[in-house]
């Protein structure tokens, strides 16, 4: 280009030509590309796209977008999905099996994908259980450590990265949606109930500070806005289990697996002095009735578990079975759980789909709350996360057509296993 310049300006000799010519220069440098010419951040466009959320401590995290065109957009009614990957964090292939069907197009859904990385949320410990615990929960009970894990801040955790997520979609697409609908499957799955358990179940319960709830405490904290979860063939669950509650001592498993050592999260998880064996059963002794590291907190851990199972079973929770998700196998027989906690569940994942719904039922009825959780069984369909997000999308935003047993939506879709 430069080249180009002293050549031209050394034959015309005329100024007004160099004046010209310098005019043409500018509007040529302002079409070079960015790496040449920096430009600003443009704002969200209508269909597929990549949005950069930050979450407020130096990382950034990636979601994929789909925007409905202008004519099927309205700021104010338009509905926004969120659909979370697996196990092996393939956002990509979770976006386009969402979009496979042609119904989010046709619906006007904004759809969003986080890309929750393992850059981000490590191994099974930042994904599964959302980031919040220093360790995996899982390991640090098979060595037989006392309690949980300490926690992290709720600020560096998955779950407050979705709320994130959130509101930059929002205001980047100009849309003024006050909640949204979450979908999960498999790996998703467990990251979404344990999301309205841990980030959302204290939020609904309306209680203050004192009591250490963890969102309504942080008012830097977004606010938990999930309006409906659906939890699509999670490998397990964590169950409203607990030792105060009208269940069998042998369903009775501390948390990850149920609510028992679950206590506050304004205090350090792992101050509850309760020993866990290598089968994963708690040990009672006199240290696990409420002694906390902060001296000037007392905690009635019974109430505690009676208070996280009221909220957790008037979530508005959708559990969505596949009949055919039978075989622990499938998709790869490496990433099924089999732990004691776990097996008590049932032997497959719709048998494990099936014992939580039926526990979260028992539950409601012993507090004397209103049951928010349903539960669909899909016929026809194993562990395959494009369909039945595909059955998700139409029951849920397109409900008139769905019918009982329609799975018509289901026609010309791959049965890949995502997990």
């Amino acid at each position: 280009l430069e080249l180009h310049a002293l050549f031209w300006m050394s034959v015309c000799a005329s100024a007004a030509l160099r004046v010209a010519f310098c005019w043409c220069l500018v509007a040529h440098a302002s079409a070079l590309p960015a790496s040449v010419a920096p430009r600003k951040m443009e704002p969200m466009t209508a269909g597929r796209g990549v949005l950069n959320v930050d979450l407020g401590d130096g990382r950034t995290m990636e979601a994929l977008y789909y925007l409905p065109l202008p004519n099927k957009f309205d700021p104010e009614k338009t509905p926004v999905l969120f659909v979370l990957h697996g196990l092996k964090r393939d956002a990509e292939n979770y976006f386009e099996e969402a979009l496979a069907s042609g119904d989010v197009e046709r619906l006007g859904i904004f759809l969003l994908v986080p890309r929750l990385s393992e850059e981000l949320f490590p191994k099974r410990n930042g994904y599964n259980f959302g980031n919040l615990f220093s360790e995996d929960v899982v390991r640090w009970q098979e060595k037989g450590k006392l309690g949980l894990p300490p926690t992290r801040p709720l600020g560096e955790t998955a779950f407050a990265a979705l709320e994130r997520c959130f509101d930059v979609a929002r205001a980047a697409a100009g849309s003024k949606a006050t909640t949204y609908t979450l979908f999960g499957h498999s790996a998703g799955a467990q990251f979404a109930h344990r999301f309205a358990l841990i980030y959302g179940a204290d939020t609904a319960s309306g209680r203050g500070c004192k009591d250490g709830l963890p969102v309504s405490c942080a008012p830097d904290l977004p606010p938990f806005r999930a309006a409906r979860i659906v939890c699509a063939n999670a490998g397990w669950y964590t169950m409203p289990h607990h030792s105060a509650g009208p269940f069998d001592s042998a369903e009775v498993f501390p948390f990850p697996y149920g609510l028992d050592l679950l206590p506050p999260l304004g205090v350090r998880l792992s101050a509850l002095a309760c020993s866990v064996g290598s089968e994963g059963k708690q040990r009672q002794d006199s240290s696990c009735a409420s002694k906390m590291s902060n001296a000037d907190v007392a905690v009635d851990v019974s109430e505690r578990q009676r208070s996280l199972a009221r909220s957790f079973v008037q979530a508005p929770l959708l559990v969505l079975l596949g009949d055919q998700d039978t075989d622990p196998s499938q998709p790869r027989p490496e990433i099924w759980h089999d732990a004691p906690g776990a097996n008590a569940q049932g032997s497959h994942r719709l048998a494990r789909g099936q014992s939580f719904f039926q526990a979260g039922r028992r539950t409601a009825e012993a507090l004397g709350v209103a049951f928010g959780w349903d539960m669909k069984v899909v016929p026809g369909v194993g562990h395959a996360g494009g369909k039945m997000a595909a059955v998700a999308i139409r029951m849920l935003f397109d409900p008139d057509t769905w019918g009982e047993m329609d799975l018509s939506v289901l026609q010309g879709l791959r049965d890949s296993n995502l997990a």
